[in-house]
């Protein structure tokens, strides 16, 4: 299978799963329908144009495309998608924007995103989270403390590399290194590392020459001028990232994501049912007492002169 077919092969994975994901709305005269025979209009589509909105349901019919979209828990309604920007599930990454090169991306024009990215950017710790493949380039939503910020090229994005395999360096003068709390090299801390002991890169922008650094209880971020730090890294970075990386990585994701919601699922139910069970020995031991109490009243003088009181009763009733 060559680089076309694995495409389209993923592509059709893609659309044959009933994975939620999110789009750009970005259609021209079409309706909302409540379900997928299309006879009930409940909106017009035109009023969430420029949205990222989840996709929660899809169907392939005579080889068109169709969604099912939601907003905050809302069900808006099916349309026939065909001009609507996809996003990819990535994994998340800490990244860096080259501001001197950023150019606003259109994406901002069709998101109706106003302002002036660079001061959006600047010394605020971003992370990547979704792909979106627009006008034959590759962008990426950044992110600030979980709130989505705008768009970058990823050709203009520098991200950090994990250390995957523990490693302990040892740092000339590394008492010396003015200690930050977070990438933005902005925070400083009042308190340096010590010379004396080795210390663990977990993360590193490489072309910033910037570290996140941990020694014992102690964590950082550290930038040098020199490459005495990168020297002592094995390179670990990746090539240009491909359509089929993107829907390689987007396919699993989704799998994994519903693997974890389906574990969950089983987990809730296997709770509720023993709560149930709970429940019902709870009750099941009431009315054991109950039945005990009743046949101590029964047997008691008292009770014994109760239940013939109720028995002549009872055949007055039926006289």
């Amino acid at each position: 299978m060559n680089s076309e077919e694995m495409i389209e092969f993923l592509k059709r994975k893609r659309n044959g799963f009933e994975f939620t994901h999110h789009v750009i709305v970005n259609e021209e005269g079409k309706s909302l329908y409540r379900d997928i025979t299309f006879q009930e209009i409940v909106a017009e589509l035109d009023q969430y144009n420029g949205r990222m909105l989840r996709v929660i349901s899809q169907r392939m019919i005579n080889g068109e495309l169709y969604y099912l979209l939601e907003r905050s828990n809302e069900i808006l309604g099916w349309y026939h998608a065909e001009d609507s920007i996809e996003l990819y599930k990535k994994k998340t990454e800490m990244v860096r924007v080259d501001l001197e090169r950023y150019e606003t991306p259109v994406l901002h024009d069709i998101m109706n995103i106003k302002g002036d990215m660079n001061l959006a950017f600047r010394d605020r710790r971003l992370v990547s989270m979704f792909y979106a493949i627009h006008g034959g380039e590759l962008h990426e939503a950044l992110y600030a403390n979980k709130r989505f910020v705008g768009w970058c090229r990823t050709e203009l994005l520098e991200k950090a590399r994990a250390v995957g395999e523990k490693s302990l360096l040892t740092l000339n003068k590394v008492d010396e290194y003015t200690v930050f709390r977070n990438s933005q090299m902005k925070n400083s801390v009042n308190w340096h590392f010590d010379a004396s002991e080795p210390v663990e890169v977990t993360a590193y922008f490489p072309l910033s020459k910037i570290f996140k650094v941990k020694q014992e209880n102690r964590e950082g971020w550290i930038q040098e001028e020199n490459d005495d730090v990168l020297n002592q890294l094995i390179e670990n970075g990746g090539g240009e990232t491909t359509i089929e990386d993107i829907l390689f990585e987007d396919l699993l994701l989704n799998i994994e994501r519903e693997r974890k919601q389906s574990k969950n699922n089983m987990i809730k139910l296997l709770k509720e049912s023993l709560e149930y069970q709970k429940e019902m020995e709870k009750l099941k031991a009431r009315l054991d007492r109950v039945a005990q109490l009743y046949s101590n009243l029964k047997n008691s003088k008292l009770g014994k002169i109760q239940t013939k009181i109720w028995e002549r009763k009872k055949k007055r009733s039926e006289a």
